[in-house]
């Protein structure tokens, strides 16, 4: 498996492969097998975005700054 880092909440999961400079995105509610990558569906951007803050702020309070998030 590819190095990443991630965040999940009771509904979502976010997971950011940075070796291979991917995303997952899954709503753990409607597919409990993670089978359904969501991460291009726009209808789920205003979840992705505040996943992704979640994960930068996990970085931060962490001190793990590496991979950058910025602007990906």
């Amino acid at each position: 498996m590819a190095k990443h880092i991630g965040v999940r909440s009771d509904r979502y999961k976010l997971i950011y492969f940075y070796e291979n400079k991917e995303w997952e995105f899954y709503d753990l509610q409607k597919d409990i097998h993670e089978v359904n990558n969501l991460y291009a569906n726009p209808l789920y951007k205003n979840q992705i975005a505040a996943m992704k803050k979640t994960l930068a702020a996990f970085q931060k309070k962490y001190k793990d700054p590496e991979p950058d998030l910025k602007g990906k």
